[in-house]
């Protein structure tokens, strides 16, 4: 009998890996989760928010939150799709710290950023109070581009 692809271990009467012997990065749970998974799953999260604005302004005819929508689609979904597409397929250190590091920078940017959009474009706050906010955010993100761009270098260096 062969083991089963991804698992580490293989339970003979069963036919399956043992519970809990999953190394392919489908672990459930925060432990051992792989970047790449995160960021897809997190893309996606993304989508479900960018699209339903988006259906919502269609509908209400209210298209204040255009600019939020785009940034939500671009910076939020686009932007971890294409990162965990290349931690998937040409980065080998997807639970590296500097990988982690580089996904929760990429997420706190990015969720500091659109709710600030959405609370400017919604006229909830002043734009002299939110600005700063927004400046800050758009550093973070940018230093998660940055990031990847180490993580590369590191990559090319090493194959």
């Amino acid at each position: 009998m062969r083991p089963v692809q991804g698992t580490s271990q293989f339970h003979p009467a069963r036919g399956r890996a043992a519970a809990g012997s999953r190394t392919d990065g489908y672990s459930i749970g925060r432990k051992g989760c792989r970047v790449d998974r995160k960021f897809v799953l997190t893309a996606f999260g993304y989508a479900i928010i960018g699209l339903a604005l988006g259906i919502y302004m269609a509908g209400s005819h209210n298209h204040k939150q255009m600019v939020t929508h785009a940034h939500i689609m671009l910076v939020g979904f686009v932007l971890s799709f294409i990162y965990g597409l290349c931690h998937k397929l040409w980065l080998d250190n997807t639970t590296s710290k500097l990988a982690v590091a580089q996904y929760y920078l990429h997420q706190a940017g990015s969720l500091a950023l659109l709710f600030g959009l959405f609370l400017l474009y919604g006229g909830f706050v002043d734009p002299a109070a939110i600005d700063p906010i927004l400046g800050i955010a758009s550093i973070v993100v940018f230093a998660g581009v940055v990031l990847m761009k180490v993580l590369f270098k590191q990559s090319a260096r090493r194959a």
